[in-house]
């Protein structure tokens, strides 16, 4: 083959292969012009899901803004009418920057007045220091709470009470701002002021009443007292969660016949007069009790019971006193009026015996006549006795010492003592004299001691001891006898009444007698150790003696 046809060949091979490859690149290119339009068709889906999101969030944004308009204008409304105050504040440059009418009219602050205040020119002096306080809290990084009180300062320098609510803003832990909400509270302030000014004023009432006051509950136990009944348990403190009957009455259970258990059954005031006893069971105080139930307004059921104790002991003191002075005048108008008439015969009587007893013919009747005498003389001392009751003043009062008196007829009391082996002890105080009848003291000390000697057993000491009280001077004569009976104390002084075998019932009823007529007074204290009686004599100026019918 000549090299021309070789070199077709070759020409129409290399074109064949063009043609392969220009189909080949034909091929590429609708591949790609596919992959083209593709892309093109993700670019437009992807251009409008964009626009879309872009319309939608321009749509938000505008519905957003209208909400915050919204909200912003109801947050407007609603501080602006308001039926409270409100107002921002700003810590850092310590100026309000918002403020409501409602705050206005408070302060009598235009808004522009208000404004221009600093948050410290409307406290009061006080309600600046706590001010100052809570800010010193919130820039040392505490919490400072959100509810108070301030005491505000108006335009025109008058004050009134705020409550505040407030929304306190932190900035990296520092107190920097705060929205506040105030309450005016005046009103309420009064009222509480006005609820104290009568809560003091009823408590004064109550703490200050000159008897004793207590409030008990239903259980008997004490839940309210007064100044007064501490004073006279002071013993017994605290009052208060002790049962009554315990602490007034040293009782285990509720006492026998106690108004204040008939008010807790029936629901009405009651009143009873009750004793006050010592340890040993003698009566001290005489208590007139008065109780009325204490009802809750709302349920209408019996909370306790109030308790009004009036100290009642020198009343029946003095009513007794009266009823004895009664009986003792009555057997000293039967003394005034019989005792000479039955001394006459009496006398008689006796010398006729007397002259029998020394005949020789009546010598057999010789003891017979002695015990007529004995009680012929017995009878005259119950009628000297009756003729002492009918002097109602002393026959001859002048200025005497009353130690000297003691120490005139001590010897007879020591006479008596030894033979009966009692000790007695004097203990004579330096003492003012007194004006006094020295034959009623004698008598007086005579029958005091005796009684005294007479209680007792052998070995026991009886003291005699005088002592100044103030503008009195005392004569206490004190036993070591086994004490009164409960039961007979009250007998003590009435006519006739003796607990001695041979006794008349008239030493003591003389003693008082002596004593009414030196307006003195006796008093005494009984217990299982012995008896002390007193005569309390008030110390007279020197002045002329005075005189009486005699």
């Amino acid at each position: 083959m000549s090299d021309k046809d070789k070199s077709k060949e070759q020409l129409l091979g290399e074109l064949k292969e063009l043609k392969n490859n220009i189909r080949s690149l034909k091929e590429s290119v609708k591949v790609l012009e596919l992959k083209l339009e593709d892309c093109n068709r993700k670019l437009e889906a992807a251009n409008k899901r964009y626009m879309q999101e872009l319309y939608d969030d321009l749509n938000d944004k505008k519905q957003a803004e209208r909400l915050l308009r919204e909200s912003n204008e109801k947050y407007r409304y609603l501080v602006e009418n308001a039926p409270t105050g409100i107002y921002e504040i700003d810590f850092k440059n310590m100026r309000f920057t918002s403020v409501n009418d409602v705050m206005c009219q408070y302060t009598g602050y235009s808004r522009e007045e208000f404004l221009s205040l600093n948050p410290f020119d409307i406290l009061s002096d006080n309600s600046k220091i706590h001010f100052r306080e809570r800010l010193k809290k919130g820039n040392s990084g505490e919490r400072v709470l959100q509810f108070t009180e301030f005491k505000i300062k108006k335009k025109n320098g008058q004050e009134f009470w705020v409550f505040i609510s407030a929304q306190y803003v932190y900035e990296e832990g520092m107190l920097v701002g705060a929205s506040v909400v105030a309450h005016d509270i005046s009103e309420r302030k009064e009222m509480e002021e006005a609820l104290r000014e009568s809560e003091h004023f009823l408590a004064n009432i109550f703490e200050n009443f000159q008897d004793r006051l207590s409030v008990i509950d239903t259980e008997f136990n004490i839940v309210l007292v007064n100044n007064k009944m501490e004073q006279y348990y002071s013993h017994s403190l605290p009052l208060v969660g002790k049962k009554c009957y315990s602490v007034y009455h040293g009782n285990n259970e509720v006492c026998q016949g106690c108004p204040s258990q008939l008010v807790l059954k029936t629901g009405k005031a009651a009143q009873a007069v009750m004793p006050v006893k010592d340890p040993e069971g003698n009566v001290k105080t005489w208590l007139n009790n008065y109780c009325c139930p204490l009802i809750d307004e709302r349920s209408g059921e019996i909370q306790g019971v109030i308790v009004y104790a009036r100290n009642i002991t020198e009343n029946i003191n003095t009513e007794r006193e009266m009823a004895r002075l009664d009986r003792l005048n009555l057997v000293g108008e039967m003394a005034a009026s019989i005792g000479h008439e039955i001394r006459n015969p009496m006398t008689a009587v006796r010398g006729f015996l007397q002259m029998l007893t020394s005949k020789e013919d009546c010598a057999k009747y010789k003891n017979y006549f002695s015990i007529m005498i004995d009680e012929l003389d017995r009878a005259n001392s119950i009628i000297s006795e009756f003729l002492l009751l009918s002097r109602i003043k002393p026959a001859k009062l002048k200025h005497q010492s009353l130690n000297t008196i003691i120490k005139a007829i001590l010897p007879l009391f020591e006479a008596i003592a030894i033979n009966l082996k009692i000790d007695i002890d004097l203990d004579l105080d330096n003492i003012p004299d007194l004006l006094v009848n020295e034959k009623d003291i004698r008598q007086l000390i005579h029958n005091l001691v005796r009684n005294g000697l007479e209680a007792m057993s052998p070995g026991k000491k009886l003291t005699i001891r005088t002592y100044s009280d103030g503008e009195y001077v005392v004569l206490s004569i004190k036993d070591q006898g086994e004490g009164i009976e409960p039961g007979l104390i009250d007998k003590v002084g009435t006519p006739f009444f003796t607990t001695k075998d041979n006794g008349t019932g008239l030493g003591l009823v003389v003693c008082y007698g002596i004593a009414g007529r030196h307006n003195a007074e006796i008093y005494f204290e009984t217990g299982p150790g012995g008896t002390t009686f007193n005569v309390k004599f008030r110390v007279v100026a020197h002045a002329a003696a005075q005189y009486t019918d005699g």
